[in-house]
């Protein structure tokens, strides 16, 4: 009897042990996927990055502006055209993954720099799904401006 008590405990910390690594991992992961992502926007812009980030079904909310819905509106939502005159980069300072480790959100701060080096600041918040192949993708995306933060 204390012999099969002992092996159950042993199997229950293992397991709660190698969920929490796994968690971790899932974590970490959609950190870094959200910082990949912000280095694409200002290495290649906002619309190559946004485009390849989103899943199929994405929601991009804007200000004053109607929701894009799909990832098709959000291709046509960026003018192929138009040539960015900004740089677009952000930080995420929160990064949550559910107990499934198929939905995450991640929170921080953006700064938006024109051309002629005046900055903006916002906050914004993304909704992430992991795909069949392991990779992250936004669903649901949006942000507000914010005054400049204080050091």
């Amino acid at each position: 009897m204390k012999r099969t008590t002992l092996l159950i405990l042993f199997c229950i910390l293992f397991f709660v042990s190698f969920s929490k690594d796994k968690h971790a991992a899932a974590v970490e992961q959609l950190r870094q996927t959200e910082l990949a992502f912000s280095k694409l926007c200002v290495e290649k812009g906002m619309a190559i990055s946004f485009v390849f980030y989103a899943d199929k079904d994405v929601v991009k909310l804007s200000d004053k502006q109607f929701p894009v819905i799909s990832k098709d509106s959000l291709i046509a939502a960026f003018p192929a055209a138009e040539k960015e005159t900004f740089t677009l980069e952000w930080y995420p300072f929160k990064v949550e993954v559910a107990k499934s480790l198929d939905f995450g959100y991640t929170v921080g701060n953006w700064i938006l720099t024109s051309a002629n080096g005046k900055k903006r600041y916002g906050n914004y918040m993304t909704v992430w799904k992991k795909q069949k192949d392991g990779t992250w993708k936004f669903v649901l995306d949006g942000g507000n401006t914010t005054p400049e933060p204080t050091k």
